[in-house]
């Protein structure tokens, strides 16, 4: 018995030193977040919009979805492979991941997510305002002009909306524009997060994602911002340019349906209020910029996969102009700059291993 106790105090302590080096490796990632969540924070109280609370909305769904279905997930696809195993291998399997380090990277993935989420209530915040400091949503009608001459003088959503069976498809690419992508980007930023595997992409993954949210979603919209088709008539009064549009999202009605949340979000923005998913700006497209972000790091890891992936934000990029959200033109910038983007990361030696140097503690937890 007091073998097992001092066994089990032991392994506690491996794992709290472990999971001290990992969170002082993820210290810059925690305070970029807190700098941009306490600039929210006090504008919410200087500009009086928003309410505090509103800072957590996502912070609510967090364990849900990360504690529960993405770490069951995890689980499965790690304990697969080590039930199959044979013999020795076996048992040295579960002693890879069940190991301190393993643990504490786990741990220290779901406290980042923990900050992500309050990070992404605080993007809300921001992305609210931006109509507020525009004036509005100004500049539709030059990037629907824009987005008509550079598809030889046709609306793109028409050219996709002309193809076979392109009504029949609605409630499918609704389904895989919401909740497939979903899956992708977060399932792919809980792994990266949460694994080992990725710690040597960890820092340049996390930089580049909020950097997309942050330069894409906040200083790039606020720069040319637009409300997007479906909400261009309601933003500059001309309700027939997209209305044949809307009438076919419309006969959409099922739980994924594109024209039901764009209702929602005219209500939230009419409203002045903080919703899940609320605050609207078009250009350039958040969406296309995350699945573009993972495809580039797949395809670092392979080529096969890698195709598969840039497939998926072909596929993104056509079903944001089919749904309404996107003028095409959103997507080709937010494609373009996050390329570029990976690519300045990758030459960044700070952001190429782990996000800081290993540094032990041997005097933080004594035995």
């Amino acid at each position: 018995m007091n073998t097992l106790i001092f066994s089990s105090k032991e392994f506690g302590q491996g794992v709290l030193r472990s999971l001290a080096d990992c969170l002082l490796r993820d210290a810059p990632l925690h305070a970029a977040i807190l700098c941009y969540c306490l600039l929210a924070l006090t504008g919410t109280v200087i500009l009086e919009h928003g309410n505090i609370l509103s800072l957590l909305q996502y912070l609510e769904r967090a364990p849900q979805i990360f504690l529960l279905f993405m770490s069951s997930v995890l689980l499965a696809t790690e304990l697969i492979p080590v039930i199959m195993r044979a013999g020795r291998r076996r048992k040295l399997a579960y002693m890879r991941m069940l190991s301190h380090d393993r643990i504490a990277r786990f741990l220290a993935g779901l406290i980042l997510l923990i900050s992500i989420s309050i990070f992404l209530g605080a993007f809300t915040w921001f992305k609210t305002l931006l109509p507020a400091l525009n004036g509005g949503f100004p500049h539709d009608p030059l990037l629907a002009d824009l987005d008509r001459w550079l598809h030889g003088g046709t609306d793109p959503w028409r050219l996709l909306w002309s193809l076979p069976f392109a009504s029949e498809a609605l409630p499918v690419i609704g389904h895989g524009y919401s909740v497939l992508w979903y899956l992708l980007c977060f399932g792919g930023l809980f792994f990266v997060v949460t694994s080992p595997k990725a710690d040597h992409l960890r820092g340049r993954y996390i930089a580049s994602f909020l950097f997309c949210w942050i330069f894409l979603g906040n200083i790039v919209a606020g720069s040319l911002m637009s409300a997007g088709p479906a909400f261009y008539g309601a933003v500059t009064q001309d309700v027939e340019r997209f209305r044949p549009l809307l009438l076919a999202l419309s006969q959409d009605q099922s739980p994924f349906s594109a024209s039901i949340f764009q209702s929602y979000l005219w209500f939230l923005h009419e409203k002045g209020l903080s919703g899940f998913g609320s605050g609207i700006s078009a250009f350039p497209s958040i969406h296309v910029g995350l699945i573009v972000m993972n495809a580039l790091f797949v395809w670092e890891h392979s080529r096969r996969w890698g195709a598969v992936a840039f497939a998926a934000c072909l596929l993104t990029m056509a079903s944001s102009v089919y749904l309404g959200w996107h003028y095409a033109l959103d997507g080709y910038v937010a494609a373009g700059v996050m390329v570029l983007a990976h690519l300045m990361l990758k030459r960044m030696p700070r952001l190429q291993g782990q996000s800081m140097p290993a540094i032990r503690w041997p005097a933080l937890i004594k035995s």
